[in-house]
């Protein structure tokens, strides 16, 4: 919460033109924090991409060297393989030995057509899973059902012989007509079960040729027409997945075509079944380079670099009136349920050649400062998002990956940017989101729009939440602005840290010339800082993120207080 703001136009306003920032720090909790919040999403695309397939050797496993990065990660919760392509492509062509074909695994056809091979399937995603340590995701076609590619009970099963695959022991008794899957996983090499907890049913019906295919399969797309369709196979699916493994939980996308969703999602018998709602955001979507004014389109060079780095750095997420990222906003729709946002990123593509920022900047750099901004949103509300996976992990092609492989072996894997900032919040956060009061922060207007995002009336310049476990605050804050350093003091006093050293963590920029000698993007570095009476000056440098760490221990009645 931002008690007192300065608007001011263009450039931050210096240091001493303005009241100086504090920042306070409170005892009470607002909520838990999952720590599945800075999930990744492993999607193995087809089209423009192949994701994981160009990291993978003849023998189908990652290279060493991504797996060491992934490790590095610690990612708590992966999804795969899909996407898109998911409701287009049959599980069984990414398993070996199935039942009535050849021993091995057949090319997959994607959703514009493009051919696949499988040599990363689910034993190899799922064994690097194990060893990773993450819990899972994993995503079945459920465009077979609603278009009416296959009967609702065949489809419905079919899905359920993945988790067959996934989960149940040797000899269990499966549903007639299932063949065989835990003996199949075990001649691929896996007798025991992988235990996968969690099952999202279908990707973005909204989206692409997946409404297009349900609207022709049942002749109409009024409501009274899909709600009972969606219904009746919503229903299906979760009944036939769970006749394999009772323990699963289920993921269903809560955009479904408006008022839809609405109606299926206060229904009880789905509320019963179904755990999560995902909700996915990417922004910006496309060009990056062409923006307008009040509408207008605006020549690119009349905008300052400062004004192309605010724009990118404010994406993706909705602000709040006083400037700070909310990540969904207040158009979140719940319905009551958990929220897991399967796919999320700074997606921009096209366009970022044509703009220089100067500086040696990059388009990336304002990237990472915009994840962390909708991180920072999806930290303020954790009541409700309780998974969220970015958008992708691994890949060569699209701009967005994690973890970037060059195919022609010129330069090593690297991080990207975006999963640079996801990994930076996933090492140093608490449990909890604490109450904070800030006050003097300087907020500027960012007019443009560029593509999906709108203006931003007001940003905040340093956009801040707290949030702490049992043995130390983490202050996390996010400096906006392109030529100032913003200087602000810390007041913990409320709940006593010791004086001494803390520990402040900075995310900032990679000289373009040292990205393939620092293997990424964004380099991390740790410097200390004094507390003196509960209190610290900090200085957070421009166009970067912090975090920053001071020991605290938890006072029993401090924890038996506060308000979850």
């Amino acid at each position: 919460m931002i008690a007192s703001l300065a608007l001011v136009a263009g450039a931050a306003q210096s240091a001493e033109a303005r009241e100086p920032i504090r920042i306070r720090v409170e005892t009470n909790a607002l909520h838990k924090i999952d720590h599945r919040l800075f999930g990744q999403f492993l999607e193995r695309p087809s089209w423009g991409e192949t994701g994981p397939e160009i990291a993978a050797g003849t023998n189908g496993n990652l290279s060493a060297d991504v797996v060491e990065m992934l490790r590095a990660m610690r990612i708590p919760i992966v999804r795969f393989p899909g996407g898109t392509d998911i409701d287009f492509i049959d599980w069984t062509d990414m398993v070996s030995n199935v039942p009535g074909r050849a021993p091995e695994r057949p090319m997959t056809t994607g959703h514009q057509g493009h051919k696949i091979a499988n040599r990363f399937g689910y034993d190899e995603y799922l064994r690097l899973a194990a060893d990773l340590k993450w819990d899972s995701i994993l995503v079945v076609n459920f465009l077979d059902a609603l278009a009416k590619k296959k009967p609702l009970a065949e489809a419905a099963q079919h899905a359920a012989g993945l988790v067959a695959y996934a989960n149940a022991p040797v000899g269990a008794k499966l549903p007639d007509g299932m063949p065989d899957w835990p003996t199949v996983r075990t001649k691929n090499g896996h007798p025991a079960p992988y235990g996968v907890k969690i099952f999202q049913i279908g990707n973005e019906w909204w989206c692409g040729r997946f409404p297009q295919e349900v609207k022709k399969a049942l002749g109409s797309d009024k409501v009274d027409v899909l709600l009972p369709w969606y219904r009746e196979c919503l229903i299906a699916y979760v009944e036939a997945m769970r006749a394999v493994d009772p323990t699963i939980e289920f993921i269903a996308d809560a955009q479904v075509g408006f008022p839809v969703e609405a109606q299926l999602y206060v229904d009880p018998e789905i509320k019963k079944r179904v755990r999560y709602l995902t909700h996915h955001f990417y922004s910006p979507f496309g060009s990056v380079s062409d923006a307008k004014l009040e509408g207008k389109p605006v020549p690119r060079e009349s905008m300052k670099s400062s004004d192309w780095w605010l724009a990118w750095a404010t994406m993706p997420g909705f602000f709040d009136d006083a400037g700070n990222c909310q990540g969904f906003g207040s158009g979140l729709q719940t319905y009551g349920y958990e929220i897991a946002s399967t796919e999320w990123n700074w997606n921009g593509w096209s366009g970022k050649e044509a703009v220089s920022l100067g500086d040696g900047l990059d388009w990336r750099h304002a990237a990472a400062i915009g994840c962390a901004g909708f991180l920072n949103g999806l930290l303020r509300h954790a009541d409700v998002i309780h998974i969220a996976n970015q958008s992708m992990l691994v890949g060569h092609s699209w701009g967005i990956a994690a973890i970037r492989v060059d195919p022609t072996g010129k330069m090593p894997a690297h991080y990207n940017a975006q999963g640079a900032a996801t990994t930076f919040y996933n090492l140093h956060h608490g449990d909890r989101l604490l109450a904070i009061q800030a006050t003097h922060v300087p907020v500027v207007a960012q007019p443009y729009q560029i593509n999906w995002p709108y203006a931003r009336p007001k940003v905040a310049l340093l956009d801040v939440v707290a949030t702490r476990s049992d043995k130390a605050v983490f202050v996390h804050a996010i400096n906006r602005a392109f030529d100032a350093d913003q200087e602000a003091e810390l007041d913990l006093t409320a709940l006593s840290p010791p004086d001494g050293k803390s520990v402040q963590h900075l995310l900032e920029g990679t000289p373009e010339d040292q990205v393939a000698v620092r293997k990424g993007w964004m380099t991390e570095r740790s410097q200390p800082v004094a507390v003196t009476g509960g209190k610290l000056r900090v200085t957070f440098p421009r166009r970067s993120v912090s975090i920053v760490e001071i020991p605290v221990i938890l006072k029993p009645e401090v924890e038996a207080t506060k308000p979850l």
